[in-house]
């Protein structure tokens, strides 16, 4: 009760009582129903059709490509290759016996900038080596570490092992079109040839 309430209760004869504050009304909790994972959504059955054959791996054959999509494809192919450098593509180094010792894969753009390149604004000849005496090796391949063409000219070094062991190679290409010169390994010159595959 409060103070003017209690002084009211005195003037007209009543006792006045302390005022005791009435406990809160216990809450009723809110029935909540138990929160369930959502159904599990249902994965369509694969296609056999788009599926590797289990003996082989081999998976579906492509789509055949209607005649117009065939025809721009291979447009588009030649258009590219027309546009790429004479050194572009797979080329074998052999020694004079013929006996085969590496195999290059060069991307030329003819000069021309191209996103293929590890540095697309310096059109230069790249590619990457591979030593067919030691072909399934774990080092059997790797990065040419410059390619060079100044004319009739192709100058190509690498490194096989260790980085400060660069392999050079010298061909001058030759009326035929094969490419014949020197490789130099570690101060060691061997006449050989190259040729493309």
């Amino acid at each position: 009760m409060s103070l003017a309430g209690g002084l009211i209760c005195l003037a007209l004869g009543g006792a006045a009582t302390p005022a005791v504050p009435s406990a809160p009304a216990p809450e009723t909790p809110i029935a909540t129903a138990p929160r369930q994972p959502p159904p599990p959504v249902a994965e369509p059955a694969p296609d056999p059709s788009h599926q590797a054959d289990p003996t082989t791996g081999e998976g579906p054959p492509a789509e055949p490509l209607a005649d117009g999509d065939r025809s721009t494809v291979t447009a588009a192919y030649q258009a590219a290759e027309q546009r790429q450098g004479p050194m572009d593509g797979h080329w074998r180094l052999s020694d004079n016996d013929g006996a085969p010792l590496f195999d290059f894969m060069l991307t030329d753009t003819g000069g021309l900038r191209s996103a293929r390149f590890s540095r697309p604004d310096h059109p230069d000849i790249e590619g990457a080596w591979r030593d067919l005496r030691r072909e399934g090796s774990r080092d059997d391949a790797g990065v040419l570490d410059s390619v060079r063409q100044d004319g009739d000219t192709l100058i190509i070094t690498f490194s096989e092992h260790h980085p400060d062991q660069a392999l050079r190679l010298v061909v001058k290409r030759a009326a035929n079109g094969e490419w014949t010169g020197a490789l130099d390994e570690g101060g060691t010159e061997r006449p050989v040839f190259m040729n493309r595959l």
